[in-house]
């Protein structure tokens, strides 16, 4: 729930988040969800706390960072998205013939859905 959602917050910070703006994520009739959040997160060692210019800031373990990272963009171009032949061929409804679309591929609406269902289920394990 609650730590997901942090995790979520710091995984595309690079820089300490200071512990004072952590702090005020959660209202303070839910303190005791935040800390227990907290608490999780720093004994799976998935948070780091350490020092910055305004003080005490809190990071994500670099390690997971990259990895989360990783699943959510994507690491390789193999994993990016690809064209089938059905997405390449469309069909000229002038001259009924079916023609190839070399120069410009677009993948199609139900492709980009069903890439983007398989990477958020990833992102969903990962958690």
């Amino acid at each position: 729930g609650l730590a997901k959602q942090y995790v979520m917050n710091l995984v595309l910070c690079n820089e300490p988040v200071d512990r004072s703006l952590v702090e005020q994520w959660s209202l303070p009739s839910a303190a005791a969800h935040h800390k227990a959040a907290m608490y999780k997160l720093d004994k799976l060692k998935l948070i780091e706390t350490c020092a910055h210019a305004h003080g005490v800031g809190i990071k994500l373990n670099t390690d997971f960072q990259q990895c989360l990272t990783n699943v959510i963009f994507g690491k390789s171009s193999t994993e990016m998205m690809y064209i089938t032949e059905q997405d390449n061929h469309s069909i000229d409804k002038n001259s009924k013939n079916v023609r190839c679309n070399t120069s410009e591929q677009h993948p199609s609406a139900e492709s980009i859905n069903k890439m983007a269902k398989q990477k958020w289920e990833r992102i969903l394990t990962v958690l």
